[in-house]
């Protein structure tokens, strides 16, 4: 499932590039989009523990 998540990151991110040219060099959106996938699959895996740990903070 993580791999579908990040794949299609990682064609958003690189088909943004090709529609709005945003960044000439292909290889830099591809580095960009390997980045954000990473980064939104740990916010997205690590969400449900930190809500978890929220609320058992509250008296």
């Amino acid at each position: 499932m993580w791999h579908l998540f990040q794949s299609l990151v990682i064609f958003a991110v690189i088909a943004s590039n090709i529609a709005y040219h945003w960044t000439p060099n292909a290889y830099l959106a591809s580095a960009i989009g390997v980045g954000l996938a990473w980064v939104l699959t740990q916010i997205v895996s690590e969400l449900p523990q930190t809500l978890k740990g929220l609320r058992r903070r509250r008296p």
